[in-house]
């Protein structure tokens, strides 16, 4: 699939090929050049010396590097909106999952500007209560453990797990489990993520 940023009248434009589906992204240089990762890349010598127009990233996102390219581009990050539902706030759920996604490949691509813009509006998400075990997971296999996102995505977990519930794991069982390895911690989470599924589901959480 190919999907092109308009607007932009004759500008040299490049093509972004990624992900494991190889999906396109025709951006034009001068949106590229303003995110450092991009910058480097087409200021290589080896890039220019062959004429290169294109960049793989096989290993990325499509979604999220067209969303941060989109947000370096106008400065349009998104603002927090109205939860979908207010009785069941995880409807907003995928929306923040996407943020969350965002705000990686804005590291990755060293893009802070945007990273902290995103910081900003994910954090006052998690405020409502919906971090959860897969935004844990999704920081830590993108090497954020020291990340201040990931430091406030597993307080607010902590707090899910044992605030006011009389099946309430130790805060502090929770917490260790964020600082083992990405594997194990996976699982740890996943398993506590199925528990208080099931304990909502039947009320007894």
């Amino acid at each position: 699939m190919n999907t092109q940023f308009r607007g932009f009248g004759s500008a040299e434009v490049f093509t972004l090929t990624i992900g494991p589906l190889q999906e396109q992204l025709l951006v034009p240089r001068n949106v590229l050049m303003q995110i450092p990762y991009f910058r480097k890349a087409l200021n290589s010598y080896s890039l220019a010396e062959c004429g290169g127009k294109s960049l793989d990233l096989p290993n990325d996102n499509p979604k999220a590097i067209a969303e941060v390219i989109h947000f370096a581009s106008t400065g349009n990050v998104p603002e927090v909106r109205e939860l979908d539902n207010i009785t069941s706030p995880y409807a907003s759920k995928p929306h923040v999952t996407g943020l969350i996604k965002a705000y990686i490949t804005a590291h990755k691509l060293m893009a802070e500007d945007v990273a902290n813009q995103l910081f900003y509006v994910i954090e006052r998400y998690l405020k409502w209560g919906m971090a959860d075990a897969g935004d844990i997971t999704l920081l830590s296999q993108a090497n954020l453990q020291k990340d201040r996102l990931y430091k406030i995505v597993v307080e607010e977990f902590a707090d899910n797990c044992t605030l006011n519930r009389p099946q309430s794991l130790p805060r502090v069982f929770v917490k260790e489990c964020a600082k083992m390895s990405n594997a194990d911690m996976t699982q740890v989470l996943i398993a506590i993520g199925q528990q208080m599924n099931v304990a909502k589901a039947t009320n007894t959480w």
